[in-house]
């Protein structure tokens, strides 16, 4: 009864013009309508354009990527930590084991400028960036600057996997039991970013 009732909405076909549409300010059309590949050729979003990040950066805010890129990765200028982003942690590509955060045998998570060497096959995908998001909110100084996060899960985008700990056993069919137990997850990591706000008195500023 307290969230936001969205009487309509509008997005692509595919999530990567959706995110860049999101991070640019632009339509999908003036963006990317496909799907960039994982850096073998430019991709994603336009290096000359400007992203949110970088405005915010204007108004003195501290700006956090956490989560799915997939808005480019065939050279060092796609990382989001040089496209306006304070912190990044987080994968380029499109898709990957939810466990070992790998696509075709490559690991594909990054810290800020390099690989996350040890980070990746840790722990649960949504684990991995819900905790991060806690991390950044817990630690921000809001007394300094505002803090903006962009937190694009992994879930619920295939391959579609879960910790046991969220499968519904009532539920039968396979692939619905996944997405369910896939969504159950991203609705714990948002409701444990928002108390780590109302932890930090954030909340109402939102």
């Amino acid at each position: 009864k307290a969230g936001v009732l969205l009487e309509a909405h509008y997005t692509f076909q595919f999530c990567s013009p959706t995110r860049s549409s999101f991070l640019s300010g632009r339509l999908p059309l003036h963006v990317n309508q496909k799907q960039p590949d994982n850096g073998a050729t430019p991709g994603g979003i336009d290096l000359r354009m400007t992203l949110i990040s970088q405005k915010l950066k204007l108004a003195n805010y501290s700006t956090h990527m956490i989560g799915k890129g997939h808005i480019g990765a065939h050279a060092l200028a796609n990382l989001p930590i040089n496209r306006g982003f304070d912190a990044h942690f987080g994968f380029l590509g499109g898709g990957e084991d939810h466990f070992s955060q790998r696509a075709g045998g490559i690991a594909d998570l990054w810290r800020d400028h390099t690989p996350a060497y040890g980070e990746n096959g840790t722990t649960y995908s949504c684990y991995l960036y819900g905790r991060e998001a806690q991390h950044v909110v817990a630690t921000h100084d809001f007394d300094a600057n505002p803090l903006f996060v962009y937190l694009p899960l992994h879930d619920t985008h295939s391959p579609y996997q879960s910790t046991p700990e969220w499968l519904d056993a009532s539920v039968t069919q396979k692939a619905r039991q996944l997405m369910q137990a896939m969504l159950t997850c991203t609705d714990s990591v948002v409701g444990n970013v928002t108390d780590a706000l109302k932890s930090k008195g954030q909340w109402g500023n939102t």
